[in-house]
């Protein structure tokens, strides 16, 4: 089953609270379709994730969660995705602590 990375549900939804609420029906509609934003996720992992970021939540695979927070990080960056500086502060040390970068 392929999942977003960046959840996309209207209704409690990750990128809503982070500045997707203003974006053109266009860019909604792309970001929902990105396949850089789709990934293989179990179903019980999907429900799990929900609507959280990586603050919140992280893959149960330990290998693979360096890489999905920096898709995720790259995902949000790229459709413009707005954290708050203590967000950005704590994604970038979590990429840290994952990567060790």
């Amino acid at each position: 089953m392929r999942r977003e990375v960046v959840p996309d549900n209207q209704t409690r939804d990750y990128p809503w609270g982070h500045g997707a609420a203003s974006w053109p029906a266009a860019k909604r509609a792309r970001f929902a379709r990105d396949p850089v934003n789709l990934l293989p996720f179990s179903a019980s992992a999907n429900r799990s994730k929900g609507a959280r970021g990586p603050l919140d939540w992280l893959p149960p695979d330990p290998g693979f969660r360096c890489q999905y927070v920096l898709r995720f990080r790259r995902i949000a960056a790229s459709y413009g995705i707005v954290h708050s500086t203590a967000e950005e502060r704590e994604l970038v040390a979590l990429t840290g602590r994952l990567c060790g970068a």
